[in-house]
């Protein structure tokens, strides 16, 4: 569940930046989110540590978190060419409208 929740986000917000910024800049930005990503999964269970008196840090939640991150930006890696091609037909035909 934790690397299908993670997987999810870092895909997501991917495609966001895909559709959002430069195609120039598509491994920067899967680096960028891939990290902060992992970052928040890291945060995240080190406060259920320090904030909860039943809930701990649990290394294989950081695990799975970590490849759900790493399996989303390996796909979008696959993909950059097919949604650079969809951004620039979505674009086109919001132009003609």
């Amino acid at each position: 569940m934790h690397a299908g929740a993670y997987f999810g986000l870092a895909f997501l917000w991917s495609l966001f930046a895909i559709f959002t910024f430069e195609a120039v800049r598509v491994l920067q930005s899967i680096i960028i989110i891939s990290v902060a990503s992992t970052a928040f999964g890291i945060f995240i269970e080190v406060l259920q540590d320090v904030l909860t008196s039943y809930r701990q840090l649990d290394l294989y939640d950081v695990f799975a978190n970590t490849t759900g991150v790493l399996l989303a930006g390996f796909m979008v890696w696959l993909l950059k060419d097919y949604l650079i091609r969809l951004k620039a037909k979505i674009n086109l035909d919001l132009m003609k409208k």
